[in-house]
């Protein structure tokens, strides 16, 4: 038995009753999350625009993209769904393989459950659960980084998990499930390049992915087939994309039985994760030593060169020319913490990036390459800061706020969740706020999920398209 099929078996087979209750609890508070990245992204850059695409070409009514309440085909409804849950930079991430994986499971799971016509509880949890952990363990399982390879992961992966998360909410026997990841290999894409050009489509690559892997599930059901041997053949995805850098027994090991959603870290601050070690450690100076920022002559950062992303062009970095350069600087997002003492989703706008006074803070940073620090994942970060008094401030942070080691509690995730809901045009009210909050935590007993989308729906006079 290969690969993807023993993967596609233990799926099928697997019931919500063999999932820890702990895994459940994670797969929740990452659902929790993620729809709160989605009502951040309503009005991102990008998105509305990519909404008024959608809208133009119309088609069967069937899948929510939510807030605005627009009723779409299964594979828009995700896309445009999943582009808002990306767009600030907010989601999920397996710190160990710099990921992110409920942006495309999650999204992908509620426009199949809205196509089936009605998806309990359990089902859904089940299958975002497979899905995040299936994304995750393609992340572990690749042996070189993304920077090497030039993929972006998140992307290049939620390919292959959306089709498997969408695939079991339509309920796909075992051939057209494994079907439906083939088909998807036929389309895998994803690259590094969009984030150094600070491209929109940085925003909108998870996206294609989840897209593609409800279309796969779609088209699997009506027959369509796909690439067999997607892990194990000649051809395969590791041999093709990731020149053979792949543990594929870290792939299956222990599969149904232990479930790598569970090591997902929450983010606090909407930026790339590479950045959160080095605004920890300036957010912490800054407390510890009450400075003045314009007293600060100069900043360095050592990190490792998996951070490469969010030092370079340092000309990029230090003055950002577009929201994106923002969100993958290190100078800028220190800047941000040591001048204001937080960092969140206001201070990401072309208004913002602007700023002088941050600005002029982003300029005395230098990064510097450290690979003794650590290996593949998140890199750590060591903040070091020279005051016109001569004083040297030093602090290193090697788990960033939101990771395993220094976990986000579910109040913390709430709290990030009600923060995000009030960033639309126009407020969902709070009561349906508190509504969505109240029927998550206790989502195995819904008898069908696509009653708590209509909780994220503005009446249609209020809708902005």
């Amino acid at each position: 038995m290969d690969h993807l099929e023993r993967i596609v078996k233990i799926a099928n087979s697997l019931s919500f009753e063999e999932i820890p209750y702990n895994v459940i609890d994670a797969t929740k508070k990452d659902i929790l999350d993620t729809l709160g990245c989605i009502l951040a992204g309503v009005n991102a850059e990008g998105t509305n625009e990519l909404l008024q695409i959608i809208s133009d070409w119309g088609g069967k009514k069937e899948s929510t993209i939510l807030y605005h309440g627009i009723k779409v085909p299964a594979p828009y409804a995700t896309l445009v769904n999943s582009t808002m849950a990306h767009a600030r930079d907010f989601d999920d991430t397996l710190d160990q393989a710099a990921l992110h994986a409920g942006v495309s499971i999650i999204p992908a799971a509620l426009a199949a459950a809205e196509r089936a016509g009605e998806c309990d509880g359990k089902l859904f949890l089940k299958s975002v659960t497979l899905g995040l952990d299936f994304l995750c363990r393609l992340g572990k399982a690749t042996k070189i980084g993304a920077t090497e390879i030039g993929l972006v992961y998140t992307s290049t992966f939620a390919y292959f998990a959306s089709a498997l998360t969408a695939g079991l909410i339509l309920k796909l026997n075992d051939e057209q499930l494994i079907n439906a990841i083939g088909i998807t290999m036929s389309q895998v894409a994803g690259t590094v390049q969009a984030v150094s050009d600070a491209a929109l489509t940085k925003r909108i690559q998870p996206a294609f992915g989840a897209q593609a892997g409800v279309t796969a599930a779609i088209l699997a059901k009506q027959g369509i087939t796909g690439a067999r041997n997607v892990f194990n053949g000649k051809f395969s995805f590791p041999k093709v994309y990731l020149n053979d850098h792949f543990d594929y027994d870290l792939l299956i090991d222990s599969y149904g039985e232990n479930f790598e959603s569970e090591n997902l870290s929450f983010k606090p601050y909407p930026c790339c994760r590479f950045t959160h070690p080095a605004i920890d450690a300036a957010l912490q100076l800054r407390e510890e030593t009450n400075m003045n920022p314009e007293d600060i002559v100069e900043i360095s950062v050592d990190v490792t060169t998996q951070a490469n992303v969010v030092c370079e062009p340092v000309e990029r970095r230090k003055k950002p020319q577009v929201v994106v350069d923002a969100q993958f600087s290190i100078p800028y997002t220190v800047a941000v913490a040591l001048v204001k003492g937080k960092v969140f989703v206001e201070d990401f706008t072309e208004a913002a990036i602007a700023d002088h006074r941050i600005l002029n803070i982003a300029n005395k940073v230098t990064t510097r390459y450290d690979n003794s620090l650590a290996g593949r994942g998140i890199s750590p970060a060591i903040v070091t800061i020279v005051t016109k008094d001569g004083n040297v401030h030093q602090r290193r942070v090697d788990h960033p706020l939101g990771s395993i080691e220094n976990s986000m509690s579910i109040e913390e995730i709430v709290d990030k969740f009600k923060k995000c809901s009030k960033l639309t045009p126009n407020e969902i009210p709070e009561r349906n706020i508190q509504e969505v909050i109240n029927r998550l935590g206790e989502l195995e007993k819904e008898n069908n999920i696509t009653e708590i989308i209509n909780l994220f729906t503005l009446n249609k006079s209020n809708s902005l398209v």
